[in-house]
């Protein structure tokens, strides 16, 4: 799978900003984050399954927004929601 691309690469001795780009099972967000790696977020449930995993710490993430194709990422019109979301957790 998926995360254990990303295991590899940080077993490797990459350090560097890897982005996950995958939908992700919420179970596996904890496994995610322990590995370092940032998330790509483009709807509610991953949204919220990282503020769960996260538990109170910072972590970095990569929020996607519809740049117009209709395909994927909040709508211009959530971004004050997901920043009120980002805030509060």
């Amino acid at each position: 799978g998926l995360i254990e691309e990303g295991a590899r690469l940080r077993d490797s001795g990459d350090l560097g900003k890897v982005l996950f780009f995958g939908v992700h099972d919420p179970a596996e967000t904890e496994d995610m984050l322990a590995l370092g790696l940032t998330p790509v977020v483009s709807g509610w449930p991953q949204l919220e399954a990282v503020g769960r995993a996260a538990r109170d710490r910072r972590v970095e993430l990569h929020i996607k927004f519809n740049a117009g194709m209709n395909r994927l990422g909040f709508g211009v019109a959530d971004a004050p929601k997901v920043r009120s979301f980002l805030d509060s957790n």
